[in-house]
Protein backbone atom coordinates (compact mmCIF):
# COMPACT_ATOMS: atom_id res chain seq x y z
CA UNK A 1 0.00 0.00 0.00
CA UNK A 2 1.41 3.40 -1.03
CA UNK A 3 2.02 5.84 1.82
CA UNK A 4 -0.07 9.02 1.63
CA UNK A 5 1.59 12.04 0.03
CA UNK A 6 0.81 15.63 -0.93
CA UNK A 7 -1.50 14.65 -3.80
CA UNK A 8 -3.39 12.18 -1.62
CA UNK A 9 -3.91 14.73 1.15
CA UNK A 10 -4.96 17.40 -1.35
CA UNK A 11 -7.58 15.08 -2.83
CA UNK A 12 -9.02 14.32 0.60
CA UNK A 13 -8.97 17.94 1.74
CA UNK A 14 -10.65 19.29 -1.40
CA UNK A 15 -13.06 16.36 -1.72
CA UNK A 16 -14.70 14.28 1.04
CA UNK A 17 -13.40 16.21 4.05
CA UNK A 18 -14.55 19.54 2.62
CA UNK A 19 -17.93 18.03 1.68
CA UNK A 20 -18.42 16.64 5.18
CA UNK A 21 -17.57 19.89 6.94
CA UNK A 22 -19.74 21.90 4.54
CA UNK A 23 -22.61 19.55 5.33
CA UNK A 24 -22.19 20.18 9.06
CA UNK A 25 -22.07 23.95 8.49
CA UNK A 26 -25.15 23.70 6.27
CA UNK A 27 -26.99 21.84 9.05
CA UNK A 28 -26.12 24.57 11.52
CA UNK A 29 -27.29 27.33 9.18
CA UNK A 30 -30.68 25.69 8.61
CA UNK A 31 -31.08 24.95 12.32
CA UNK A 32 -30.23 28.51 13.38
CA UNK A 33 -32.51 29.92 10.67
CA UNK A 34 -35.41 27.75 11.82
CA UNK A 35 -34.95 28.86 15.42
CA UNK A 36 -34.92 32.51 14.34
CA UNK A 37 -38.01 31.91 12.21
CA UNK A 38 -39.93 30.48 15.16
CA UNK A 39 -38.78 33.19 17.57
CA UNK A 40 -39.93 35.93 15.19
CA UNK A 41 -43.34 34.40 14.55
CA UNK A 42 -45.82 35.01 17.40
CA UNK A 43 -48.29 32.64 15.73
CA UNK A 44 -45.88 29.69 15.71
CA UNK A 45 -47.28 26.63 17.45
CA UNK A 46 -44.80 24.63 19.54
CA UNK A 47 -45.26 20.98 20.43
CA UNK A 48 -42.86 19.04 22.62
CA UNK A 49 -42.87 15.96 20.38
CA UNK A 50 -41.74 17.97 17.34
CA UNK A 51 -39.35 20.20 19.29
CA UNK A 52 -37.61 17.24 20.91
CA UNK A 53 -37.38 15.37 17.60
CA UNK A 54 -35.83 18.34 15.78
CA UNK A 55 -33.36 18.95 18.60
CA UNK A 56 -32.42 15.27 18.80
CA UNK A 57 -31.90 14.88 15.06
CA UNK A 58 -29.81 18.05 14.80
CA UNK A 59 -27.62 17.50 17.85
CA UNK A 60 -27.04 13.81 17.09
CA UNK A 61 -26.14 14.49 13.46
CA UNK A 62 -23.73 17.28 14.39
CA UNK A 63 -22.12 15.41 17.26
CA UNK A 64 -21.54 12.28 15.20
CA UNK A 65 -20.12 14.37 12.34
CA UNK A 66 -17.67 16.16 14.63
CA UNK A 67 -16.59 12.89 16.19
CA UNK A 68 -16.13 11.46 12.69
CA UNK A 69 -13.78 14.27 11.63
CA UNK A 70 -11.92 14.06 14.95
CA UNK A 71 -11.09 10.38 14.45
CA UNK A 72 -7.53 9.58 13.38
CA UNK A 73 -7.59 5.84 12.85
CA UNK A 74 -5.64 4.22 10.04
CA UNK A 75 -7.38 4.67 6.69
CA UNK A 76 -9.99 7.15 7.92
CA UNK A 77 -10.64 10.10 5.62
CA UNK A 78 -10.83 12.81 8.24
CA UNK A 79 -9.21 16.14 9.02
CA UNK A 80 -7.64 14.72 12.17
CA UNK A 81 -6.12 11.79 10.31
CA UNK A 82 -4.70 13.97 7.54
CA UNK A 83 -3.03 16.18 10.16
CA UNK A 84 -1.66 13.10 11.90
CA UNK A 85 -0.15 11.84 8.65
CA UNK A 86 1.33 15.23 7.76
CA UNK A 87 2.91 15.59 11.19
CA UNK A 88 4.61 12.22 10.77
CA UNK A 89 5.82 12.96 7.20
CA UNK A 90 6.42 16.74 7.06
CA UNK A 91 9.00 16.53 4.27
CA UNK A 92 6.20 15.63 1.85
CA UNK A 93 4.73 19.14 2.21
CA UNK A 94 7.31 21.51 0.77
CA UNK A 95 7.52 25.22 0.17
CA UNK A 96 8.09 24.69 -3.55
CA UNK A 97 4.97 22.55 -3.83
CA UNK A 98 2.94 25.27 -2.12
CA UNK A 99 4.38 27.96 -4.41
CA UNK A 100 3.65 25.91 -7.52
CA UNK A 101 -0.11 25.80 -6.82
CA UNK A 102 -0.64 29.46 -7.73
CA UNK A 103 2.17 30.50 -10.10
CA UNK A 104 0.18 33.56 -11.18
CA UNK A 105 0.50 35.12 -7.73
CA UNK A 106 3.45 37.07 -6.40
CA UNK A 107 6.18 34.72 -5.23
CA UNK A 108 7.12 37.25 -2.56
CA UNK A 109 3.59 37.26 -1.12
CA UNK A 110 3.38 33.47 -1.22
CA UNK A 111 6.73 33.14 0.53
CA UNK A 112 5.45 35.42 3.27
CA UNK A 113 2.33 33.25 3.66
CA UNK A 114 4.44 30.13 3.84
CA UNK A 115 6.85 31.55 6.40
CA UNK A 116 4.05 32.98 8.53
CA UNK A 117 1.85 29.90 8.58
CA UNK A 118 3.96 26.82 7.95
CA UNK A 119 7.71 27.22 8.24
CA UNK A 120 10.03 27.20 11.23
CA UNK A 121 13.67 28.11 10.69
CA UNK A 122 15.17 27.70 7.23
CA UNK A 123 13.76 24.27 6.36
CA UNK A 124 11.89 24.08 3.05
CA UNK A 125 9.14 21.82 4.37
CA UNK A 126 6.26 22.20 6.78
CA UNK A 127 6.99 22.54 10.50
CA UNK A 128 5.52 19.42 12.13
CA UNK A 129 5.25 21.25 15.46
CA UNK A 130 2.70 23.64 13.95
CA UNK A 131 0.69 20.73 12.60
CA UNK A 132 0.77 19.04 16.00
CA UNK A 133 -0.53 22.25 17.56
CA UNK A 134 -3.50 22.08 15.20
CA UNK A 135 -3.98 18.42 16.13
CA UNK A 136 -4.13 19.43 19.78
CA UNK A 137 -6.63 22.17 19.02
CA UNK A 138 -8.90 19.71 17.20
CA UNK A 139 -8.66 17.20 20.02
CA UNK A 140 -9.37 19.76 22.72
CA UNK A 141 -12.28 21.39 20.85
CA UNK A 142 -13.98 18.06 20.14
CA UNK A 143 -13.27 16.31 23.46
CA UNK A 144 -16.70 16.86 25.03
CA UNK A 145 -18.50 15.93 21.80
CA UNK A 146 -16.34 12.86 21.22
CA UNK A 147 -16.90 11.65 24.79
CA UNK A 148 -20.67 12.16 24.58
CA UNK A 149 -20.99 10.29 21.29
CA UNK A 150 -18.99 7.37 22.65
CA UNK A 151 -21.03 7.20 25.85
CA UNK A 152 -24.56 8.08 24.69
CA UNK A 153 -24.87 7.58 20.91
CA UNK A 154 -22.42 5.03 19.54
CA UNK A 155 -22.78 3.14 22.85
CA UNK A 156 -25.13 3.46 25.79
CA UNK A 157 -23.32 3.50 29.09
CA UNK A 158 -25.19 2.57 32.24
CA UNK A 159 -23.77 5.52 34.17
CA UNK A 160 -23.15 9.00 32.79
CA UNK A 161 -21.00 10.98 35.20
CA UNK A 162 -20.65 14.27 33.36
CA UNK A 163 -22.86 17.26 32.37
CA UNK A 164 -24.93 16.84 29.22
CA UNK A 165 -23.56 17.98 25.89
CA UNK A 166 -24.47 21.58 25.03
CA UNK A 167 -24.99 23.43 21.78
CA UNK A 168 -21.98 25.55 22.76
CA UNK A 169 -19.87 22.39 22.80
CA UNK A 170 -21.06 21.48 19.30
CA UNK A 171 -20.74 24.99 17.86
CA UNK A 172 -17.35 25.58 19.45
CA UNK A 173 -15.98 22.37 17.99
CA UNK A 174 -17.38 23.15 14.55
CA UNK A 175 -15.90 26.67 14.61
CA UNK A 176 -12.46 25.30 15.49
CA UNK A 177 -12.61 22.59 12.82
CA UNK A 178 -13.66 25.16 10.24
CA UNK A 179 -10.90 27.61 11.15
CA UNK A 180 -8.19 24.95 10.95
CA UNK A 181 -9.58 23.35 7.81
CA UNK A 182 -9.53 26.61 5.84
CA UNK A 183 -5.78 26.95 6.43
CA UNK A 184 -5.05 23.46 5.14
CA UNK A 185 -7.41 23.98 2.22
CA UNK A 186 -5.27 26.96 1.22
CA UNK A 187 -2.09 24.96 1.73
CA UNK A 188 -3.13 22.01 -0.42
CA UNK A 189 -5.22 23.65 -3.14
CA UNK A 190 -3.73 27.13 -3.48
CA UNK A 191 -7.25 28.55 -3.13
CA UNK A 192 -8.81 30.56 -0.34
CA UNK A 193 -12.03 29.26 1.19
CA UNK A 194 -13.92 32.20 2.64
CA UNK A 195 -16.63 30.14 4.32
CA UNK A 196 -17.83 26.57 4.76
CA UNK A 197 -21.51 27.45 5.03
CA UNK A 198 -23.01 26.99 1.53
CA UNK A 199 -24.75 29.94 -0.13
CA UNK A 200 -28.39 28.90 -0.47
CA UNK A 201 -30.08 32.12 -1.46
CA UNK A 202 -33.50 32.87 0.03
CA UNK A 203 -35.81 30.63 -1.99
CA UNK A 204 -35.40 27.71 0.44
CA UNK A 205 -37.56 29.64 2.94
CA UNK A 206 -40.51 29.12 0.57
CA UNK A 207 -40.87 25.62 2.04
CA UNK A 208 -42.08 27.26 5.28
CA UNK A 209 -44.38 29.89 3.79
CA UNK A 210 -47.43 27.66 3.74
CA UNK A 211 -48.80 25.05 6.18
CA UNK A 212 -47.44 21.56 5.66
CA UNK A 213 -50.58 19.90 6.99
CA UNK A 214 -53.92 20.46 5.26
CA UNK A 215 -57.07 20.57 7.40
CA UNK A 216 -57.88 17.07 6.11
CA UNK A 217 -54.54 15.53 7.09
CA UNK A 218 -54.48 12.82 9.71
CA UNK A 219 -51.15 11.29 10.77
CA UNK A 220 -50.67 7.52 10.41
CA UNK A 221 -51.43 5.31 13.38
CA UNK A 222 -48.32 4.93 15.56
CA UNK A 223 -48.93 1.22 16.04
CA UNK A 224 -48.30 0.61 12.31
CA UNK A 225 -44.65 1.51 12.81
CA UNK A 226 -43.82 -1.06 15.45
Amino acid sequence: MTAPDFADWAEKIEGPICDDLMSLHHNRYIWKSMLAMLEQNPKAVFHSAVNEWLSRVYSTTQAVGIRRQAAAGSGEITLANVLKQIASSPRKVTMEKFLSLTPELSRKDLLKQWETNWQSGSEGFIDSARVKTDQDRLSEASAAVHHYVNKRIAHLDKVVDEPPLTYDDINGALDTFGSIFKRYYRLFTGKSLMQLTPLLGHDWVEAFEFPWATPEFSPPYEGDFG
